[in-house]
């Protein structure tokens, strides 16, 4: 009787997971602890079935029960590599005693949900990888490390209790878990490994606890339902590919202490549409934004000096970017096909700008160089852009400007010293004037005006 129940409690979990799937995404939670009410008779062990120092090391697929039920009896400690693996075994009990679940203990059964007991202490990798049929787990609070692959493939799992406890999850742990909307992740957690998440489609929000220090990489990768990402003030890296094609990830707040952005990062995430980075980051790598094809609003902030290639290619919402003082190199193609692009800032630290930095950016029309010494160009670096461009150097620099090729016509139509904008004036009624002496009005005008060259105060000054 206590089996039918435990059975009909599945299968209804199992109606509840597939009622839910079939619409947008799971969100419903099953509820793992109606299963530690299950039926505690150990179940009869047949012939063939090897068990060596309470160890079982093989129950072959023949011997699983006709109802895909065991519990286990008390005094088994561990279950060894694939003993139950490709078997049709739905449901299993496991006894307090065990300590150990080898590699692949259960890899590619049939099990739908599975409670390890406290007092598991080895998880070995992948022991539930490839169930697909799998839908709920719960793991205990005196497992500390997370084998590599643990659910990975697991496409029907949906709900996941992890306890406080737990440091450590591997590599590629949930990788594909496609059905996994939600999960906690314990305060204790100090690491996450590569791929972790990897292809989590249905992951909706994750908070990072304070503890990790690193977001390995492609942890995140091709989540593409992510829309939050809440990062402690510990994390100090986010590693290459951590959030690749996350294409729902609107707004992200890195943390001030973040030392490195790897290669990759945030590639394709098409809905986030502004970042800031903090003050001392170190390393903002190739194609960290390229294709975030919403990204209007950049602000970088002192600490890197160097833009690596790509980094913010066919960003073709941004219109406007102000490269920090320290930074002295930009990489090859860093802002190629950003078609809105209209006014870039270089600071007065640059020296060196890559083979097509600027390429079919169609809408340039002003760049500011506070370099007093023309960067060298590989190449004509701002191929593809109107001929029209204004071009604002410092004080005195204009003729070398002139003279550098790339930098000098045809490339830009003038070449002034100025300002960007005016700060309040003394005088009010000081006059704004065109180039042909056609005055426009006092300064209190200047905020209406178009963007072009005009005389104020007795000096040129582009707006």
């Amino acid at each position: 009787m206590k089996k039918t129940l435990l059975f009909s409690m599945l299968f209804a979990a199992s109606a509840v997971f597939t009622s839910a799937f079939a619409g947008e995404r799971a969100t419903t939670f099953y509820p793992l602890q109606t299963l530690m009410a299950a039926n505690k008779t150990p179940t009869p062990i047949p012939n063939g079935v090897k068990i060596e120092n309470n160890v079982v090391v093989s129950w072959p697929a023949a011997l699983i029960p006709e109802d895909r039920q065991i519990v286990l009896p008390e005094g088994i400690v561990g279950i060894g590599y694939q003993a139950f693996a490709e078997t049709p075994l739905r449901n299993i009990v496991l006894p307090s005693t065990l300590r150990t679940i080898s590699k692949e203990a259960f890899f590619a059964s049939a099990l739908q949900a599975i409670v390890i007991p406290e007092g598991v202490e080895t998880l070995g990798e992948a022991a539930f990888s490839n169930c697909h049929s799998l839908i709920a787990a719960s793991l205990p609070s005196t497992i500390k490390n997370m084998g590599n692959n643990m659910f990975m493939y697991c496409g029907k799992l949906n709900n996941v209790q992890l306890k406080e406890g737990l440091t450590a999850i591997g590599e590629s742990a949930f990788f594909k878990c496609t059905a996994l909307a939600n999960i906690a992740l314990p305060k204790s957690l100090e690491s996450i490994g590569d791929g972790a998440f990897n292809g989590c489609s249905a992951l909706e929000e994750i908070t990072i606890p304070n503890g990790v220090t690193e977001i390995g990489n492609n942890v995140f990768d091709e989540c593409s339902f992510l829309q939050k990402v809440n990062f402690p003030a510990s994390v100090t890296k986010i590693g290459r590919s951590a959030f690749h094609n996350c294409v729902g990830l609107s707004n992200v707040s890195l943390p001030e202490g973040l030392k490195t952005i790897d290669g990759l990062a945030f590639y394709g995430c098409t809905s986030l549409f502004e970042i800031t980075t903090p003050e001392g980051l170190e390393l903002l790598g190739a194609s960290a934004f390229e294709d975030c094809t919403s990204l209007a609003s950049v602000t970088l902030r002192k600490g890197f000096t160097v833009l690596n290639q790509k980094a913010f290619k066919g960003c073709k919402a941004l219109q406007q970017i102000t490269l920090p003082e320290g930074v002295e190199e930009l990489k090859p193609f860093v802002f190629q096909n950003c078609t809105a692009l209209t006014e870039v800032t270089f600071p007065s630290t640059l020296k060196n700008i890559g083979l097509n930095a600027l390429v079919n950016c169609s809408s340039l029309s002003k760049v500011t160089c506070d370099a007093t010494t023309p960067p060298a160009l590989k190449g004509n670096v701002f191929n593809k852009t109107p001929n029209g461009k204004t071009l604002v150097v410092p004080e005195n620099s204009i003729a070398q400007y002139q003279a550098t090729q790339y930098w000098g016509a045809p490339s830009f139509a003038t070449i002034v010293t100025g300002i960007n904008s005016l700060e309040p004036a003394q005088d009010q009624k000081a006059g704004v004037y065109t180039l042909q002496g056609v005055r426009l009005g006092t300064k209190a005008i200047w905020p209406s005006l178009p963007k072009g060259l005009y005389v104020v105060g007795n000096k040129k000054v582009v707006k």
